[in-house]
């Protein structure tokens, strides 16, 4: 039931529950509609670089792949964000842990994904109101994804292609992860930052706006970042 196998040089990991083959949907070679737009480091470098910031995020690499004898293409094996991946990195068994894809439970339930919604449409402003959104979301986490996503321009989310998981104790945090970023950096012009999607970690994002603390937060990130070399830097 489990692939053992190392497959990322840059992972410690050697055991699968689940791993993706991706062909990068509307942005790979096949792609009858635009051709010219087929670039493959796309969603790999969000999941790169969301890790190179300290969060943990999932691994990548790229494979020729046969069906049956039968060459099929250049494709992406990614893997997938669920409980056993989150078991894996953080410890304890995967029956412990929560996954959503999207706002769906793929793995236990979403009962504290609820409860944290709740507080996040009431008011945040105030420090307990921050203090106990805390202890149901990795805040942390969801500044550095979403300076990624949104820092990328990605088209095709946040009203699905996002994945968050969370282990069933007290104090633990969601963490979200990134998921099918093919549509990142195509046009200058689009501004993702004013997204606000109800039940999402954009209607998050925009609640915990409104706490003076977070916004100080939010500006530590992105000066770590956007200046001085720093991982969204043209340089980078």
């Amino acid at each position: 039931a489990k692939l053992e196998y190392p497959l990322f040089v840059d992972s410690p990991a050697e055991r699968f529950d689940s791993i993706v083959l991706r062909s990068q949907g509307s942005r790979g070679w096949q792609d009858f509609r635009d051709p010219e737009q087929a670039q493959y480091i796309r969603d790999a470098w969000a999941r790169d670089t969301a890790r190179d910031m300290g969060k943990l995020d999932g691994h990548a690499t790229y494979v020729h792949l046969y069906l049956n004898g039968l060459y099929w293409g250049v494709y992406n094996i990614v893997e997938r964000p669920t409980a056993s991946f989150s078991a894996y990195y953080c410890g304890g068994e995967k029956e412990e842990y929560d996954a959503l894809n999207s706002g769906e439970a793929v793995d236990g339930d979403q009962q504290a994904w609820n409860s944290m919604m709740a507080i996040v449409e009431g008011v945040l402003e105030s420090p307990e109101a921050y203090e106990e959104l805390s202890a149901w979301c990795d805040i942390p986490n969801l500044i550095d994804y979403m300076i990624v996503q949104m820092g990328g321009g990605e088209t095709d989310w946040d009203r699905h292609n996002w994945y968050a998981t969370r282990r069933r104790q007290p104090g633990s945090g969601y963490q979200f992860f990134c998921w099918d970023t093919e549509h990142i950096f195509q046009l200058l012009s689009v501004d993702r930052t004013r997204l606000d999607n109800e039940n999402k970690p954009t209607r998050i994002f925009q609640r915990l706006c409104d706490n003076s603390e977070f916004r100080l937060l939010f500006a530590v990130h992105l000066h770590r970042h956007y200046f001085n070399g720093g991982l969204m830097t043209a340089q980078a």
